[in-house]
């Protein structure tokens, strides 16, 4: 459940599709596969090569932006295609909980009722009728078919953070490659495979906001937020605030970073906003792309691709001396727990409890079941370590790996579920 709730998008990780994680996993993974084989086949439909349309299938269900050309979606020159992809791209940032419902046999009407749909659609159809009217007035394509087709197709890509392109946006009007990279701050919906904040996180931040102005109005009234018919508990409140601190703090951090190793403010703002909300093109230097960055650049932007990804927290959390302390119980009572009859092994069991003590950690005291144990698969190095730390390896290393292995072998190992 732990793994679950790190790897599913937005705040609310307890809305579960199915009572099983596996059920869940199974259904997302059906979901999916057919988003994939239907859009590989309208692709192929609308002229586009076999090898092409599923590997832009691929990138277009996982919003991953990649193309099978360097020119991306613009090699075909297509507005069918371009159409095709955006729909897609539309459908894959939405919540796969709302397909499937109506895979269960809803009607289409659940999409509508749900607010961060709505909002969802709404900030899409706002941006690409905003684009539309300026590309049109700067006459940049001449017809408005044309218009509307390029700015649908842009406007849809660069806000569900997938980043294909079909003409570079650096050459329209500043006003729209900036608001078009501001967009992917928003995202896609929770539960999508979309980057960026996610569309609920900013539905909340307004009504928070809201409820204060009300609030300075009427001092002494309750008010709840509510999502749909739902009153939301403080706490996912609460997490929505500390991941929006936590977001800005690290791309505030890193754009400093960034502007320090000499790469000018404008590209440094727009390269933290790519690989922070996993977009992928930017503006400036990195607008084509970021060979031009200097190394230590580089790994920053790197960094911010795992914080994107992971959701900030789940990265950050493997850092605090807490997490860490605990990843040290963990393995000493896995330690102890498979070595009750092997007096070698449990002699370094007792020189790393010594260890930790001298930390101020008493693995005692950690509550540790034998599920914990099954579910974690570090345990052998921290053997081996110790071993080394005596000088010497112990055949007892041998013989605990062997005997734990039939146990632990294709455990899911992860931390987050210590």
């Amino acid at each position: 459940m732990q793994l679950y709730r790190a790897e599913m998008p937005g705040p609310l990780k307890d809305n579960k599709m199915r009572p099983r994680i596996a059920e869940t996993a199974k259904t997302l993974w059906l979901i999916y596969v057919l988003l994939t084989i239907a859009c590989a086949l309208a692709l192929w439909f609308a002229g586009m090569p076999a090898f092409d349309a599923i590997g832009h299938s691929f990138a277009t269900i996982a919003i991953g932006g990649f193309s099978t050309h360097d020119a991306s979606v613009g090699y075909f020159n297509s507005p069918m295609i371009n159409s095709i992809i955006a729909i897609f791209l539309l459908i894959s940032g939405c919540n796969y909980g709302l397909h499937f419902s109506l895979l269960s046999g809803r009607s289409l009407k659940v999409y509508w009722r749900d607010p961060e749909f709505r909002m969802f659609i709404g900030v899409q159809l706002t941006l690409v009728i905003i684009c539309t009217l300026v590309l049109w007035l700067h006459n940049v394509y001449g017809s408005v078919l044309t218009t509307l087709n390029q700015a649908f197709f842009q406007v849809v890509s660069m806000a569900t953070t997938a980043g294909f392109t079909t003409d570079s946006i650096a050459r329209w009007p500043l006003f729209l490659p900036v608001l078009l990279l501001c967009s992917a701050f928003i995202g896609g919906c929770a539960g999508s495979t979309g980057g960026g904040l996610k569309v609920i996180r900013i539905l909340l931040l307004f009504k928070q906001g809201n409820r204060e102005l009300k609030r300075l109005v009427h001092p002494n009234a309750v008010y709840s937020i509510k999502l749909g018919n739902r009153a939301l508990p403080e706490r996912i409140l609460e997490a929505v605030w500390g991941f929006f601190s936590a977001y800005a703090l690290v791309f505030i951090i890193s754009m400093l970073a960034i502007i320090a190793t000499g790469v000018d403010d404008f590209s440094a703002f727009a390269s933290v906003v790519a690989t922070l909300n996993n977009l992928g093109p930017g503006l400036g230097v990195v607008a084509d792309n970021f060979a031009t960055m200097n190394p230590v650049a580089k790994w920053i932007l790197i960094a911010n691709m795992l914080f994107g990804r992971l959701e900030v927290f789940t990265l950050l959390v493997l850092f605090t001396p807490h997490f860490l302390a605990r990843i040290t119980g963990v393995l000493v009572k896995t330690l102890i727990l498979f070595s009750t009859r092997d007096g070698q092994t449990r002699e370094i069991a007792s020189f790393l409890a010594s260890e930790l003590k001298e930390l101020g950690i008493d693995a005692d005291t950690l509550n540790l079941n034998r599920t914990d144990v099954v579910e974690w698969h570090h345990y052998d190095r921290v053997v081996i370590g110790a071993s080394i730390r005596y000088g010497h390896f112990h055949p007892a290393v041998d013989r605990f790996v062997k005997k734990a292995s039939g146990i632990i072998a294709g455990a899911a190992g992860s931390i987050l579920l210590c």
